[in-house]
């Protein structure tokens, strides 16, 4: 189990985050840690849900800090008081997308059986080991019976080229339907956006349409921002083929909200170019952020 001590002192004027806010918020992730210390798996379980799915404006502030992934970690082990492994190994994966190479170390071990590798050289074609850039290892989940991957850059110095250090993914993928669908932790490989000068976020802020007045919203919502994740999976041709919530909202937040956020991210579909893995252009799983200001 993780301890952690983290002060605060931040000016987060960019995303209009109150400071109130923040403390309320980390009360769930503290008392969830306490629970968690007294083997009471049951109510740390639900304090760190409650701290996971609170404020969504807080979720690349919990990414970055660590209390977010810790989050993760740390419900993961009360799921196995539990005894609910199917949710302890989701736990466990979720964390190592956030940086946590314990979590990830973790998983690999007790969450999969490994079934295939693969070694691929610098011009992504099939290669022996000691002339081996990448590994591709395909493996099933334990748990949920499915067909899962990962994509690792195996050259790097210092590395072991026997298993998977997580500073070293290039991508993980898996299996749907016989569909691969891949998530890309390399920037340069990762799908883009490409219309005329503008960023996604600008396309998005320029395309959005508020669905009633902000100063309403603020003092019906009491909060300074709506932030909705939409999981859409992008094809290799840049189009969108599917979008759904990545994230649970506040409960109050009208579903108007949603369908404003899902209307422009549909208006994106066949701007981006698509993302690649072993130099093939592939579809891939991305996460878009909508956010709607209101102080």
């Amino acid at each position: 189990m993780k301890k952690y001590c983290i002060i605060f002192f931040l000016s987060f004027n960019l995303y209009h985050i109150s400071c109130q806010s923040i403390v309320d918020d980390l009360k769930f992730y503290v008392l969830g840690m306490n629970y968690l210390q007294k083997n009471d798996f049951l109510k740390a379980d639900s304090l760190l849900t409650k701290y996971i799915n609170s404020g969504s404006v807080f979720r690349i502030f919990k990414s970055y800090v660590g209390g977010y992934n810790d989050a993760f970690y740390n419900r993961a082990i009360a799921k196995l008081g539990l005894k609910d492994t199917i949710s302890a190994c989701s736990d466990f994966h979720n964390a190592s997308l956030l940086d946590d190479n314990e979590a990830f170390q973790y998983y690999c071990s007790y969450c999969i059986n490994s079934i295939d590798s693969i070694f691929f050289d610098k011009k992504y074609k099939a290669a022996t080991k000691n002339k081996a850039k990448y590994l591709k290892i395909t493996y099933i989940d334990k748990y949920k019976n499915q067909f899962s991957g990962m994509i690792v850059d195996i050259s790097k110095k210092g590395r072991s080229k026997t298993w998977v250090d997580f500073g070293n993914l290039v991508g993980t993928f898996y299996i749907n339907d016989q569909d691969t669908i891949y998530s890309i932790y390399t920037i340069y490989n990762m799908p883009r956006f490409n219309k005329s000068s503008k960023t996604l976020n600008n396309f998005i802020d320029s395309k959005l349409i508020y669905p009633e007045d902000k100063s309403i919203a603020y003092n019906l919502y009491n909060m300074d921002a709506i932030k909705i994740y939409y999981k859409v999976i992008i094809d290799k041709y840049g189009k969108i083929e599917t979008i759904n919530l990545d994230q649970a909202i506040p409960e109050n937040i009208e579903k108007k909200y949603m369908a404003e956020a899902m209307r422009v991210i549909k208006e994106t579909s066949g701007y981006f170019l698509p993302g690649k893995i072993l130099g093939q252009e592939v579809k891939t799983e991305l996460i878009i952020p909508v956010t709607f200001i209101l102080k």
